[in-house]
């Protein structure tokens, strides 16, 4: 008997499965906004507490990543066992709390405290969310569902750099953490009451009896393949620039340009809400789109778009004008975000139903060790080591320096896409 057969209707229904889109997408939106409120809220912290940029990209960056990854792939096999919608809803809690007393904290290491209190909640709710919208969309529509869930970065980027510019500017930095944060948990809240937990396996029509994977054969799986690991290294070295462009354009614009931190905050946020988002969503459906003729079109498609960032990138640190900026850095964001419905749902789709969340898991420890841990950081870095000789414009050289990585990146997607239809079709249960 097959599992459409058996299944409780209510997840074939077209509105249930846009609600539950819909909510998750939220959640990954809050997910980012609390994240960029340091990145547009740092330099009066710097100020206050007296931090370095080397110290604010370790906040920003390892402090963050090795926590978010030490506990994410624990979490993840805890999703793949138990119910995916209680950890999602506490863990939201948790983070929007942890956000909040990010504003109460006098020193680095209370901030770097709350931070990462902040990164073991984000790190419970993310690979469970694609592990469910796998289970709810199936493969012909998952490249599309996925990347209309991936615009939650780019919605909540720009809510948190527009907001927390904003308010902080208007009532400090310390009043935009508390009532930027502690709205989340009502999100959590109606998560918890209105989200049933689908079959697994259910969009696929697998049976939800199949055994978890254990954690080796999961990675057995994962590096059997040449997409995973290819697509896992291309998105974890593009994140390099990705994360340290998150955190530090805001800054960029202030220092380069002599913009307030809420003229900053409006127009990072305009870039990466309207480059991101369209470039998520346009990615998704084009990638599908493509991929009708060839499924490799899920890996040529984001290779090409990564290819097209090199000079991009170099136009926008030699950009004269905060206007300049913010328009190059849309077209930056829009191409940058065209991997992510096909990405994620390809690595998705490489594993069994029960492997699920904890491939997501070990995607995302790729992209948090290797982005998210040397992006933010080594930018601060290098802008503290040539502060001496260039100023206030040491970020724009660092940030420019960043640029090889979309080479590299873009090579690897094309190198995923040697074996993937063959790696499609085999497919474990």
């Amino acid at each position: 008997m097959t599992m459409a057969s058996q299944a409780t209707p209510i997840w074939s229904k077209p509105f249930y499965r846009g609600w539950f889109l819909f909510l998750l997408t939220m959640a990954y939106a809050l997910n980012f906004l609390d994240r960029q409120l340091l990145s547009i809220l740092q330099e009066p912290v710097k100020a206050e507490l007296e931090l370095s940029d080397t110290q604010l990209g370790l906040i920003g960056g390892p402090v963050f990543a090795l926590l978010y990854v030490g506990l994410g792939v624990p979490i993840a096999r805890l999703s793949d066992r138990t119910n995916r919608v209680r950890i999602i809803s506490g863990a939201i809690g948790l983070w929007s709390i942890a956000t909040a007393t990010c504003g109460l904290a006098a020193n680095f290491f209370q901030l770097a405290a709350s931070r990462m209190t902040v990164a073991v909640g984000e790190a419970a709710a993310t690979a469970p969310s694609y592990a469910l919208l796998a289970d709810l969309y199936k493969k012909e529509q998952r490249a599309s569902a996925i990347g209309i869930f991936t615009t939650g970065t780019s919605i909540g980027s720009a809510l948190g750099l527009a907001l927390g510019g904003w308010v902080g500017f208007t009532y400090g930095w310390r009043s935009a953490f508390l009532i930027i944060g502690l709205p989340g948990v009502l999100l959590a809240l109606v998560i918890f009451l209105t989200l049933r937990e689908p079959p697994r396996g259910f969009s696929d029509g697998r049976s939800a009896d199949v055994p978890p994977a254990k954690f080796a054969e999961v990675a057995k799986r994962a590096l059997a393949t040449r997409a995973f690991p290819g697509i896992a290294f291309a998105i974890g070295i593009a994140s390099i620039s990705g994360f340290a462009l998150a955190h530090w354009m805001p800054s960029f614009m202030v220092r380069s340009f002599g913009v307030t931190i809420a003229e900053a905050g409006w127009r990072v946020a305009l870039a990466s809400g309207g480059g991101g988002l369209v470039g998520g969503l346009v990615g998704g459906f084009v990638c599908d789109r493509l991929a009708k003729r060839d499924r490799r079109w899920w890996c040529w498609a984001p290779a090409i778009a990564f290819f097209l960032n090199i000079p991009l990138m170099l136009l926008l640190f030699r950009a004269t004008s905060a206007t300049e900026a913010m328009l190059l850095m849309a077209a930056v964001l829009f191409l940058y975000h065209f991997w992510g419905g096909a990405g994620h749902s390809l690595i998705q789709s490489l594993v069994g139903v029960r492997m699920r969340a904890t491939a997501a898991a070990l995607f995302l420890m790729c992209i948090s060790l290797i982005g998210q841990g040397l992006g933010p950081l080594v930018v601060g870095f290098a802008s503290d080591r040539l502060h001496a000789g260039a100023g206030a414009e040491s970020l724009r050289y660092a940030l420019m320096a960043t640029t090889p990585v979309w080479l590299v990146a873009g090579l690897l997607w094309m190198w995923a896409a040697t074996r993937l239809r063959e790696e499609l079709d085999n497919t474990p249960e």
